[in-house]
């Protein structure tokens, strides 16, 4: 068993150095695409209500600095618009559906590792973020809505996985990644957050190395 780790350790080592990421480049790019959310509120199972997550569209944009071969700092901004939670209760007979949601600008500073340059680019992500609301919190029901301020910032970890295929003079960007926040912003006035935040973000975009 030591002989087989030993021996795919130097495979690892040997397979990077050959197809090894230039250090010293920098690259950016673009992507689009949608946010799945696992979200709760813990405060509102007491009372019968049940909640699902919203859907949740997502725009980055993203640059990274390759220090060494394969390994880079990753720096993004992540407009997640929508965002939030859809409540429903049905109790004796009295029913009640509405949605809370807000965009947040969140800031994700991660370490990128390449293990796979040829014939696509394959590679991890993983590190801290911050979550700045740039909206209201919207409550919106039977259509009608309302909107109250919101105080604080979120901070958690991001990590995933990321695809690229050559095209034309950059990339192709295929990107999976999962996030939670440890603090929560809230809703100006509440001693406790509205949402604890959780999403599967799927994105596709383009990226070019200078």
């Amino acid at each position: 068993m030591k002989r087989f780790l030993l021996a795919a350790l130097i495979f690892m080592m040997a397979f990077t150095v050959v197809f090894a990421q230039d250090a010293g480049t920098f690259s950016a790019g673009i992507r689009g695409g949608l946010g799945i959310g696992f979200n709760d509120n813990k405060d509102v199972d007491f009372a019968g209500y049940k909640t699902d997550s919203l859907l949740h569209p997502v725009i980055a944009a993203y640059g990274y600095y390759t220090f060494a071969p394969n390994m880079a700092v990753q720096f993004e901004t992540n407009i997640m618009i929508n965002q939030g939670l859809k409540y429903s209760a049905n109790i004796l007979g009295w029913s009640a559906n509405f949605e809370v949601s807000y965009m947040s600008l969140d800031i994700p500073v991660m370490f990128r590792y390449t293990f796979l340059n040829q014939p696509v680019n394959v590679g991890l992500v993983a590190g801290p973020h911050i979550s700045i609301p740039i909206s209201k919190v919207k409550l919106s029901s039977s259509g009608s809505s309302t909107e109250t301020d919101m105080e604080g910032f979120g901070f958690g970890a991001t990590a995933g996985v990321f695809v690229g295929y050559p095209l034309g003079p950059g990339r192709i960007i295929g990107d999976l990644r999962f996030l939670f926040d440890f603090a929560h912003p809230k809703v100006k006035g509440r001693p406790t957050p509205f949402m604890n935040r959780r999403a599967l973000n799927i994105s596709v975009g383009y990226e070019m190395t200078f």
